[in-house]
């Protein structure tokens, strides 16, 4: 793929987008009915200058999804849908990427001592099924790796200093995984199940999490077990992980309060920002997979805050051990989310 056309698809992008939140949060406000089309809209933005004392722009530097949840759409969708007269189904239309870098920004040659550097750029569309106790959420995504996109919001960035970064510009994004761009699918599968009133009042919400993803971005699963607690006229912390900003269809003027804390193992079978393309790779340089470890310790910790069940605020702080041998021992990020309920 040329830069030209890499050029092409990143400016239409973002000729796109903006005018596409406008659209549906026109069409939404248009509405006069009790229950409109569109239930909400949100962005989710991850960064490890979000947690600055750890602000190093390395690793699993940054990622953006913005993402906009409809009425169940009554046509086929390649998902498992659990069966249930109670569970309520919405749908999730996504736009996004995620961008990963090495330690040293201001070098050219590749660095062989470090991870490289890589990023993927998507469209899914997704469904979440809620029961009173169970929250499955399912995706299935199409983009690319290699695309411009990451590369020209991480040089804008520095030059600008957002966020409060004094790093170097990075120059080494010629070296990306896959540069040019390669067509990735994935399949994404959230199961959670919180045991609701086990604590008087719900207090303290326990719940456990089992996750999937299979395809050629990253095939991987996850178990986790999650506390939720200070909960204020929060009956469930069904929508407590990140990538999506908490979503619940209720329109009953209340402002609403959760912390959450989830620790989980993950096993690695496949990551393409390390292992390079799994289908006809031109990478100039992957890890190899005897240095990748299979197994990896996140934690998740977050706050949900909704504002008169209008306005929904998120922020999320992780930490993932060491992803392969030679790498840095564990890497933190913050993730900030907000959205808007219509």
């Amino acid at each position: 793929m040329s830069n030209q056309s890499n050029d092409t698809m990143y400016y239409s992008f973002k000729t796109f987008f903006p005018l596409f939140l406008l659209f549906i949060t026109v069409d939404s406000f248009s509405q006069k009915v009790k229950s409109p089309f569109i239930k909400q809209a949100s962005f989710y933005h991850e960064n490890d200058a979000f947690f600055a004392p750890k602000n190093t722009d390395d690793n699993y530097t940054a990622g953006l999804r913005l993402d906009v949840v409809t009425k169940d759409l009554k046509f086929w969708q390649p998902f498992i849908i659990l069966k249930s007269e109670e569970s309520k189904m919405y749908n999730h239309f996504n736009f996004g990427f995620q961008s990963f870098t090495p330690r040293k920004l201001a070098t050219k040659e590749i660095q062989k001592d470090d991870r490289p550097y890589a990023s993927y750029t998507f469209i899914s569309l997704g469904r979440t099924q809620l029961f009173k106790n169970t929250a499955f959420y399912s995706e299935i995504s199409i983009g690319a790796l290699g695309l411009s996109l990451a590369e020209k919001a991480q040089i804008y960035i520095h030059k600008k200093h957002f966020l409060g970064t004094d790093r170097p510009i990075p120059l080494g994004w010629e070296n990306q995984i896959q540069e040019g761009g390669d067509l990735v699918l994935n399949y994404k599968m959230n199961y959670l199940y919180a045991f609701n009133n086990t604590v008087y009042g719900n207090s303290i919400i326990p719940s456990m999490r089992v996750a999937v993803n299979l395809g050629n971005y990253t095939s991987d699963i996850y178990v986790g077990g999650q506390l939720s607690f200070f909960n204020i006229n929060y009956s469930s912390s069904s929508l407590n992980f990140n990538e999506i900003v908490a979503f619940k269809d209720f329109k009953r003027n209340k402002t609403r309060f959760n912390m959450f804390i989830e620790p989980g193992i993950r096993w690695n079978l496949y990551n393409a920002t390390l292992q390079g393309a799994m289908f006809s790779d031109h990478s100039v340089y992957t890890v190899d997979r005897s240095k990748i470890n299979s197994f990896m310790l996140d934690v998740n910790l977050g706050m949900n805050l909704t504002i008169k069940d209008l306005v929904v605020l998120k922020y999320t702080l992780t930490r993932r051990t060491q992803e392969f041998s030679f790498g840095k021992k564990s890497h933190w990020w913050g993730g900030f989310g907000l959205g808007i309920k219509f």
